[in-house]
Parts: C-alpha cells; structure tokens; sequence
C-alpha cells in the first residue's frame, strides 16, 4: 500500500514513544527518501524554468530578426516599384519621342538603352528579393520551432507544479513524483503480521 506524505510524517511522529526500532527507521528511511526526491524534482523544475527562459530569448531573438528582414523587403519592394515606375515613364516618353520626332534614331538608341539597363537593375533586384524571402522563412520557421518549445516547457512546468502541489484528482502525489524521477521505487508493502501504522 502506498502511503502519502501526511500518512508518513503522522506514522513517524505517533511512533516516536511507541513503535520498535525497526518501525522508526523504516519511517526515518522512507522520510529520506521523499525529502531526496522532492529535492531532485525541485531541482528539475528550476532547470526546465531555466530552459524556458533560454527559450524565451532566443524566441524575441528571432522575432527581432523577422522585424529586421521585413523592413529589408519592404524597402526592396519600394525600390522596386519605383524603378517601375521610372521605366513606364521612360516607355512612355520613348513612345512619344518615336511618335514626334522620326529622325532622331540616336536618342530613341539612348533610351533603349537605358531601359535596358533598368531591366537589368530590375532583374538583380528580383533575385535579391528571392534571397530575402528564402530568409524569412527560415526565420519563420524558427521562430515556430521556438513557440513549439515555448509550449511544451510550459506543459512540463505546468505539469511538475501540479505533481508537487498534489492537486485533487491528480492521484497520490508521492507516486506522481515516484514517476518522475528515473529508478525510483515503491515503498515496501509491511509483510503479514506487522502492525499498521497509526
């Protein structure tokens, strides 16, 4: 039969003045033993707390950077755009110099030109925007990686926290803590003929 924590430190104190030696350091044996593994559950609760920090910065560390890589795009879009722009007007203006003026062949060679030159400003820029893209999503894909971790240290806070507090319907709590800890072992069932505890 498993005992629980109250079970146990009313068992020692009721025996102190009457129970045998072989019953009070049983009772002292499985004192030191739940005093040992709420100590080590208390310590994996502080390193998991510590996870959960380390989580949290490198969590605001990738947000910053995805912060960082959209104002990055966003300006490529603009210069992007308004080299568009710049080319519709020249087209424009290529039209109509072709429309008015026939015999200039050297300013219409000009303007070719020129707009070949911005098609190819263009064309860098668009390949620049891939690699940002790509960018953003590996940080993106990250910045998941990190919530998914986020929550399930939380889960295992939030879990720890309820098997140390003994919660109601959580079950015996010595045996939610047993379960924890790797190795650690039921208490011995009293054999046949020993008296109960008090």
């Amino acid at each position: 039969m498993v005992k629980s924590p109250l079970v146990v430190v009313l068992s020692a104190c009721l025996c102190l003045g009457g129970c045998d030696g072989g019953s009070k350091s049983r009772l002292q044996k499985e004192k030191e033993s739940l005093i040992a593994q709420i100590d080590s559950l208390k310590k994996q609760l502080s390193d998991a707390k510590g996870t959960v920090a380390d989580a949290g910065g490198a969590l605001t560390s990738a947000q910053s950077e995805v912060a960082r890589l959209m104002k990055v795009l966003e300006g490529r879009e603009e210069m992007v755009a308004g080299l568009q722009g710049q080319i519709d007007g020249l087209t424009k203006d290529l039209g109509s110099r072709i429309e008015q003026i026939t015999g200039l062949e050297g300013r219409v060679g000009k303007l070719t030109t020129d707009l070949e030159g911005r098609l190819g400003q263009i064309t860098s820029l668009e390949g620049q925007v891939g690699k940002l893209q790509g960018d953003l999503a590996g940080a993106l894909k990250q910045l998941g990686d990190a919530n998914g971790l986020v929550s399930s240290l939380r889960a295992e806070v939030t879990r720890l926290t309820a098997a140390l507090a003994g919660k109601p319907g959580e079950g015996n709590p010595l045996d939610a803590l047993r379960g924890l800890i790797p190795g650690a072992k039921p208490p011995e069932t009293p054999a046949q003929g020993d008296p109960p505890p008090a």
